[in-house]
């Protein structure tokens, strides 16, 4: 008598069909395989809009609102094609807003993710590693001019000023520099020594770069009294 194999019936049609099986032996264990892991920083999106503010390498802020599963290759090729930058040469960088300190993330990782409200656009060469040396690379530069100030004992210092600081605050400074009493002095100009300069106008006023500082009686200067200083700063 002739044996008979039975094969198994088909699966019906829409089942899916058992892992493939690896024989050991007489052991059999079942092979799963899984498709490429998620990236952790993305796992959970979330649906709305964000508000960014966008600082590009000019220093120029841009608001802008994005959807918040933007990744940030993505906001660097907006960027870039909005203010005719090149993606190529330019990233973002994001800083903590607790230590200030340069965030690290992945190109493909949303904006969201990165817990911040405020982007650098920065040129790929001059990554910073803080937001204070990003920022002070974005601040304007400063117009100063030299000024000579000639001192009691014929002697002269002289500083790099801005022309629109008042002069209370350049007396002050120099009276502080110099460990002088401010109740004992005045400043005049060299070329007419009996003109007192008002300490309420501004250096940049009288267009001059040099001025003299002589020792008077009283505590009068002019239309400023020395009491009146501190106040005087506080405006300004």
């Amino acid at each position: 008598m002739s044996a008979t194999t039975k094969r198994a019936a088909p699966p019906p049609p829409g089942a899916k069909k058992p892992p493939p099986t690896q024989n050991n032996g007489n052991l059999q264990t079942s092979l799963s395989y899984n498709g490429e892991p998620a990236d952790d920083e993305n796992m959970n999106e979330v649906e709305g809009r964000l508000e960014l503010t966008a600082v590009l390498p000019s220093g120029k802020e841009v608001p802008l609102v994005v959807d918040v599963n933007t990744p940030v290759m993505d906001l660097l090729i907006q960027l870039s094609k909005a203010n005719k930058l090149s993606p190529a040469g330019h990233v973002i960088q994001v800083f903590s807003d607790d230590t200030g300190k340069s965030i690290e993330y992945k190109p493909s990782q949303t904006v969201e993710s990165l817990g911040v409200t405020t982007v650098y656009m920065v040129k790929r060469g001059d990554k910073a590693k803080t937001k204070k040396a990003v920022t002070n690379a974005h601040k304007p530069f400063e117009v100063t001019v030299r000024l000579t100030i000639n001192l009691p004992g014929r002697q002269k210092t002289v500083v790099r000023v801005n022309p629109n600081s008042p002069l209370a605050e350049i007396y002050r400074q120099i009276c502080l520099d110099k460990d002088l009493d401010p109740s004992r002095y005045e400043f005049r100009l060299p070329s007419n020594p009996e003109q007192q300069l008002d300490l309420s106008s501004r250096l940049g006023d009288y267009n001059i770069n040099e001025i003299t500082l002589i020792t008077v009686k009283g505590r009068v200067f002019g239309a400023l009294r020395y009491e009146d200083l501190n106040y005087h700063l506080a405006v300004y």
